[in-house]
């Protein structure tokens, strides 16, 4: 008797290949989901609000409606305190609200804060500055957040005041 060869029932790839062929879909599948995800939303970067912080909540018009207040407290905006951020907008979809402090003059630390829902529109965080040691030193603040899967950036220019050196809002020095 010789040796006989019996062919499976089922025509096509052996089960070892229709495993490689599900695992290789699926890898493909996460890879282009993973593209379009981590995809960076687009970014519009609207005009430096002309508003002084150090004087209160500033309030600005958002593209398509709406408006944001932000603020930060307390007044005067001194470095090297705790700091209080606040941002209430009009708009429910707003998120993922981040405020980037940086020098505008001078590249300090990376400073980012995240502010955290309080309500439906309003987020708030915490931070402090840096001290700048040639005396008061003027921030940019960039207000980032996501709208509509597009992320907005409105930055604010303010001046913090050295700790020695506080003037109040009616321009008298504070010890």
């Amino acid at each position: 008797m010789g040796l006989v060869f019996n062919p499976p029932l089922g025509f096509g790839p052996s089960t070892g290949v229709r495993i490689a062929l599900a695992v290789t879909t699926f890898a493909v599948a996460l890879a282009l989901g993973w593209i379009v995800l981590a995809r960076p939303l687009p970014e519009v970067r609207l005009p430096t609000s002309s508003c002084d912080l150090n004087r209160g909540a500033c309030s600005e018009r958002l593209p398509g409606g709406g408006t944001m207040h932000f603020e930060i407290g307390p007044r005067p905006i001194a470095a090297e305190a705790p700091l209080t951020l606040a941002l209430r907008v009009s708009d429910p979809d707003v998120s993922e609200v981040v405020v980037d402090f940086n020098g505008t003059t001078m590249t300090m630390v990376p400073n980012r804060s995240a502010l955290a829902p309080t309500g439906p529109l309003s987020f708030a965080g915490e931070t402090a500055l840096s001290l700048c040691i040639s005396g008061d030193m003027e921030w940019r603040a960039r207000v980032e957040f996501v709208r509509d899967r597009t992320r907005y950036v409105r930055p604010f220019v303010f001046t913090s005041q050295t700790p020695a050196r506080r003037v109040g809002p009616t321009g008298d020095q504070t010890p």
